[in-house]
């Protein structure tokens, strides 16, 4: 491989066959995409000029998005997270790869090869400009019609913020933990993490079943809420004390009150969320009571031994 890397005077399919090659052979053995950053690395990327790293980018770029073949389908996963962390680690050269063949980089029309790209222009959203209008109107469409692409899909607009606050949580019904916790990914990368929490917060509190709270709290809030601060936590109480349809739904008060102590600690307020707590409010209430009950007695006998004359 050495040879084949290092003497080439100019780029040789050899180096691509043996890249894609060795993608296909390592594609259950590295999964997280440090790992296979790590990997591809020192064996490949340190090792090739600009001008040759183009050209991997240009025929990996062809497999990952255009190719249909039954081997292109298979490695497709992991052709696609080299190709990002391509783009990464050498974005202008990257970009100017496709600004330099704009034609043959908007060469896309597969459904599948729309929304992987969709989920590359969330982390680069340069590339969008580059590409031909044709394939924009068509990314526009699959961002309108589709929510994880709509999720995503604030490239269009160019503002981040301005893009996200015009999202309504209620349009979606269908959002898995993976595009939420990518969406909170690149919100944090764009430096609104707040606005992607409070879109999640939003999205949780308008469930509209108890299905569906339920499935919420346990796919999509437990798994991403260490990404919540304290008043993030306090909004999240907030929209559970506001819905039926969570306050109602057996279990989900038990599981909030969890989090609760696990974050707060015993001296918590409960109160301020009379709906949520409520069971857990009557039941210190009713301690309380008790506890008072008891006192009043322990007063009423001390009085009537004092009392007593002898």
């Amino acid at each position: 491989m050495e040879g084949v890397l290092i003497n080439q005077p100019f780029f040789s399919n050899k180096i691509f066959d043996l890249f894609v090659s060795d993608l296909a052979e390592i594609k259950g053995k590295l999964t997280e995409n440090e790992d296979l950053e790590r990997y591809l690395t020192p064996r490949y990327l340190n090792k090739i000029k600009e001008i040759d790293l183009k050209k991997l980018f240009r025929s990996l770029w062809k497999v990952t998005f255009v190719t249909d073949d039954q081997i292109s389908q298979e490695n497709v996963s992991i052709n696609f997270k080299a190709l990002r962390i391509i783009f990464r680690k050498y974005r202008s050269a990257c970009y100017e790869a496709i600004k330099a063949e704009r034609v043959y980089y908007s060469n896309i029309k597969k459904d599948s090869a729309i929304h992987q790209l969709i989920i590359l222009m969330a982390d680069f959203p340069n590339i969008y400009s580059d590409l031909d209008t044709s394939l924009q109107l068509i990314i526009q469409n699959r961002i309108k019609t589709n929510q994880e692409a709509k999720l995503i899909g604030w490239f269009i607009e160019r503002d981040f913020a301005e893009y996200i606050k015009k999202l309504d949580p209620t349009e979606f019904d269908a959002l898995s933990f993976f595009p939420l916790r990518f969406f909170i990914r690149i919100s944090s990368d764009n430096g609104y993490k707040k606005l992607g929490v409070k879109f999640l917060i939003e999205y949780f509190g308008s469930s509209k079943t108890f299905d569906t709270s339920k499935k919420r709290f346990d796919k999509v809030i437990l798994p991403l809420i260490k990404e919540f601060d304290d008043n993030d936590f306090e909004d999240l109480l907030s929209e559970a004390n506001k819905n039926d349809q969570i306050y109602y739904r057996w279990g989900l008060a038990d599981a909030f009150k969890e989090k609760v102590l696990e974050r707060f600690g015993e001296k918590y307020d409960f109160t301020k969320y009379p709906n949520l707590f409520r069971q857990f409010i009557r039941q210190e209430v009713e301690k309380e009571e008790l506890k008072a009950d008891a006192l009043n007695e322990e007063v009423n006998e001390t009085n009537n031994e004092e009392s007593l004359d002898f």
